[in-house]
Order: structure tokens, then C-alpha cells, then sequence
């Protein structure tokens, strides 16, 4: 539909990860970046000492445009962000030693699972291979780092499954006790059903305006007249939407929709054109019945659980490791 927002695919932040897609995985395990614009360096200061190996900035680099590359914008670093990615950086880095050093994969069998990964999953979620060649470029990342950070992180991964493989799904009963403990975390928004008719002028906005209430069949109108083809074949029925931002609608159709009763008429103008609005009926939000998240719930409860799990065997790693994290002016050091 033309008059909603273009979306991006939200990214998930923290430390555990999920055994989903890699072109989410991947992404998720970026860190925590979002915004615009850096300069790469490639000096070789260390930002991080690692069982006596060097965390340098040009790993921070690749760390960084890698991110870049898998959600396709730049990113705006803080120190708040590099002290963050750091970390990360140092996580990935004790988990990949842990994981070579027990034989629980080699990095040649990453290497080609990685392989396997650009071609059959990374280059087409970003569009091909000559899209994820731009985008390399446009980061100032080659593909060899590229590859070697994506071959890090299926190392990574692979103990994250084998760490939380024993871990069991949570239960019905888990997830009924959650539910009810907390219930204000299963409210559902209220919600407006709208339907319009998209044309390109004000006049015949209100041309046609005058003619629903004078009578006339608002989805007759829309069958004939919305631009909007995608709703016009339904009537101009947009069905159940948010309020506001939430609604997925552009700014000024949802101020306008957000201000009438059911059986109401409105015009919104956006770049789009002009909009004859009616709200047809609205309901309040409501506490959403169990057996309607319960496997939602589950599958929250279970990730959690994993996740800690993987949190849990890194702190022990960490805590056999010795590790120094270094500042513009301070250094933080951990020894097991």
C-alpha cells in the first residue's frame, strides 16, 4: 500500500544469540550500532588484549563496516558504542579461542560453512552478489575481511548451539505462569478500522466528499476513483490499524484518522496526494487471551533461557582468560 512507511527489518540487540537466518544472526551479533557516518582506520592500536592476542582497531574496523554492510547504513560511533563493541568484540574472541582450542570446530570447516553462507544467504538477502559488492565497497571492507568476520561468527554460533542444545523448551505451564504474572505485557492497543479514497487534488477530494454525504457508496467511490489500487479493489478498506506512529500509516493520514469518531469523514493531504478518511469503528484495547501468545510466550521463555545459558558459560570463560580492555585514558583489566 503506497501510503504506508517504508519499513526496515528491526534488529535485535544484546549478547545472546538465535538460531535464526544468518543474515539476522550475523547482524544481531554485530552489537549494538545504529545511526550514521564514521572514518575506517586500520591503525593497529589495541583496544583489547585477548589471552595475549591484540584486539586492534582495525578489527574494531571490520567489526564495525561488517555491521554496516549486513543492515546497509553507516553507523555514528560514540564512545558509549565502541566501549559496547568492544566488549563484543573480546566476547567473540574468547568464545572463538575456547571453541578451536577444544576441537569443537576447525576454522577451515567455518571458512567453508561461511562460504556457503555469502552465497546461498548473505548476497541474496542483500540483493546479489554485485549488491554485497558495492556495499563492501561503500564501507571500505574487503571481501576477505568480510569472509573472515563471517567465519567468526558461524564459530561463535556453533557454540551457542552446542551450549544451549541441552537447555529444554519452556512449558505450557511456564508460559501460563508468566502470562499471568505478568498480564500488562499482554494488552492489546486499541485499534481503529479505516478505510479511503486516495486522489490527486483537494477538489476532488471534496467533490467526492460531498457526494458520500449525500449518500453515495464510499467503496463504489474507492472502486472507481482511489488511486490507491492495492484498497480500491476492497472498497478503500485499510482493516484494523494502530494509533499513530504504530499504525504503519504516514504522518498525516494517521493525525487526521487519530481525531475522528466512527462514522466520521475526514482529508488528509501527503505526498501521496489527497485522502477522504472514514473511520468506521474502533475498540478498546484489551488483555489478549492466553492461547492466543502462549506460543509466543514459549518460545520467549525458552530463548531467554538460552541466552542465559551461553552468557553464563562465557563468564567462565572469561573468567579462566586474562583479559585487558584498554581506554583513551583508562584500562580495565580481568584475570581468572
Amino acid at each position: 500500500m503506497p501510503y504506508h512507511k517504508d519499513k526496515r527489518a528491526g534488529r535485535r540487540s544484546g549478547r545472546g544469540r538465535r538460531a535464526v537466518g544468518w543474515l539476522a544472526a550475523l547482524t544481531a551479533g554485530a552489537g549494538l550500532l545504529a545511526g550514521c557516518g564514521h572514518a575506517p582506520s586500520a591503525a593497529a592500536r589495541p583496544l583489547a588484549v585477548v589471552n595475549g592476542r591484540p584486539v586492534t582497531a582495525a578489527d574494531w574496523h571490520t567489526f564495525l563496516a561488517a555491521t554496516e554492510v549486513l543492515q546497509g547504513t553507516p553507523i555514528q560511533v560514540t564512545a558509549q558504542v565502541q566501549q559496547a563493541g568492544v566488549q563484543d568484540l573480546v566476547q567473540d574472541d574468547l568464545v572463538t579461542q575456547w571453541a578451536l582450542a577444544h576441537h569443537w570446530t576447525t576454522e577451515a570447516a567455518a571458512s567453508r560453512q561461511a562460504e556457503q553462507v555469502l552465497n546461498q544467504d548473505i548476497a541474496p538477502g542483500l540483493g546479489g552478489a554485485k549488491a554485497l559488492k558495492a556495499s563492501l565497497a561503500r564501507f571500505h571492507l574487503s571481501p576477505a575481511a568480510f569472509r573472515q568476520y563471517v567465519t567468526q561468527q558461524i564459530i561463535v554460533q556453533e557454540v551457542y548451539n552446542r551450549v544451549t542444545a541441552p537447555v529444554p523448551a519452556a512449558t505450557a505451564a511456564q508460559a501460563a505462569a508468566y502470562y499471568h504474572q505478568h498480564p500488562g505485557q499482554f494488552i492489546q492497543p486499541p485499534e481503529i478500522e479505516v478505510r479511503h479514497i486516495l486522489v490527486k487534488t483537494k477538489a476532488e477530494a471534496e467533490k467526492l466528499l460531498n457526494q458520500i454525504r449525500h449518500g453515495a457508496s464510499f467503496s463504489a467511490l474507492a472502486r472507481r476513483y482511489s488511486l490507491d489500487k492495492a484498497s480500491a479493489v476492497h472498497g478503500g478498506e485499510l482493516g484494523w490499524v494502530l494509533r499513530g506512529p504504530q499504525s504503519g500509516l504516514v504522518p498525516h493520514f494517521y493525525e487526521v484518522m487519530d481525531q475522528l469518531q466512527p462514522g466520521q469523514y475526514g482529508i488528509a493531504h501527503t505526498r501521496y496526494g489527497y485522502h477522504i478518511i472514514e473511520v468506521q469503528a474502533v475498540r478498546a484495547g484489551q488483555v489478549m487471551p492466553l492461547n492466543a501468545v502462549e506460543a509466543q510466550v514459549e518460545q520467549q521463555l525458552t530463548q531467554t533461557a538460552r541466552d542465559n545459558a551461553y552468557n553464563a558459560f562465557v563468564a567462565r570463560i572469561r573468567q579462566q582468560s586474562h583479559v585487558t580492555i584498554t581506554g583513551s585514558s583508562t584500562a580495565s583489566r580481568s584475570k581468572g
